[in-house]
């Protein structure tokens, strides 16, 4: 999908812009989403984790540039990843 406001605001300023397709989202079928459900739903924010730690692993990114977005459950998502890992992700 396209998100307007990211290509006109962000990238345009020479950001970047990573979508990370974590277990327990539907993009890649069932068993995607079901691998990331009740007992094991922290594979969820873990893959979100590790998702940010590579990033700045790669000097892609450092921790003070990376900001998390998420709607719904996503956004309890990336809650808990910043609880978890406060010092990986960025703080305005």
């Amino acid at each position: 999908h396209y998100l307007g406001s990211v290509g006109k605001y962000w990238l345009e300023e020479g950001n970047a812009f990573v979508l990370a397709n974590i277990r327990g989202g539907g993009e890649f079928g069932p068993r995607w989403h079901q691998a990331a459900q009740g007992i094991s739903k922290h594979k969820s924010v873990d893959d979100l984790l590790a998702v940010v730690r590579d990033l700045s692993e790669r000097g892609m990114s450092s921790p003070k540039h990376i900001g998390l977005q998420g709607g719904s459950n996503g956004g309890l998502i990336t809650a808990a990843a910043f609880v978890r890992e406060p010092q990986s992700i960025g703080t305005l």
